[in-house]
């Protein structure tokens, strides 16, 4: 076999392969971009791709870097499963290896190599629409040129809690006003959140990204905004999806309230 460096547009066959075997075959925004930043290698016999792997050695988010965030070999090459991972290992040293808990080949054998893991994040679904109603006056509406401003200021001032979202998406708010990206939160004319999304390569998704002001959090704002743009986006044919981090509890609840529902888990092994 032979190592070789290759073309994302390369491997895509295989990619579509590793894809269809997935409960959600999807690849969430987050990932989407760290796959882009990485480096893509295969394995190749007789001029086959049997496997490939994407290696990711620096990120933004440090705790993504020297990781292995795609791996996948051919079901008829899954014999010689060890002698490809202890070549990987051997070459590039990788600290972590991110796994779907839908990928459930790859998650048993690093399962059964014993290494630590934890759960990284989660990749939400929306089950049903659930009307939420609030008992304070509120409007929910795309942005507009008025509340640009505001909108931008909880947008940038704020900790990013959602790591689907990106600082370069904030860019494009000040080209969207009219469109029906970017949403804003009025509560007695103030906005106090904003949510966007963003369609996904893989079939109908749309990734949510919902954002409230830390003054007017833990007050249902935020599954209220969530259920709102996902009835939108299903209105419009999408499929309503997020990813959020295992540590951001409250993001997690405020889907929840909204009808979705957890359908993977991204899993990090140490190695």
């Amino acid at each position: 076999m032979e190592l070789k460096r290759l073309e994302l547009a390369t491997i895509e066959p295989l990619r579509e392969a590793w894809l269809n075997e997935l409960k959600l075959p999807l690849i969430t925004d987050f990932f989407d971009l760290a796959v882009k930043s990485g480096t893509c290698w295969g394995l190749c016999l007789k001029n086959e791709i049997v496997a490939y792997w994407i290696y990711l050695e620096k990120f933004p988010v440090p705790w993504y870097g020297k990781s292995v965030i795609e791996f996948y070999i051919k079901g008829e090459y899954r014999g010689i499963i060890d002698e490809v991972f202890n070549l990987l290992i051997k070459q590039f040293a990788p600290k972590r290896f991110y796994v779907r808990s839908d990928d459930t080949y790859l998650l048993s054998f690093l399962l059964e190599k014993g290494y630590p893991f934890e759960v990284a994040g989660s990749i939400l679904i929306r089950e049903k629409s659930v009307p939420l109603e609030q008992k304070e006056k509120l409007t929910f509406t795309k942005i507009s040129k008025d509340m640009l401003e505001d909108a931008l200021q909880i947008l940038l001032n704020e900790e990013l809690e959602a790591e689907t979202a990106q600082t370069e998406d904030y860019q494009h708010i000040k080209f969207e006003v009219g469109e029906d990206t970017y949403w804003i939160l009025i509560r007695e004319n103030i906005v106090v959140g904003v949510a966007y999304w963003k369609k996904s390569r893989y079939q109908n998704y749309a990734t949510i990204i919902p954002i409230i002001h830390k003054s007017f959090r833990r007050r249902g704002y935020g599954s209220y905004m969530i259920s709102k743009l996902a009835d939108y986006l299903e209105s419009m044919g999408y499929h309503p999806i997020s990813f959020t981090t295992h540590a951001n509890v409250s993001a997690r609840k405020a889907f929840g309230k909204a009808g979705f529902y957890t359908v993977a888990l991204q899993i990090l092994f140490n190695i």
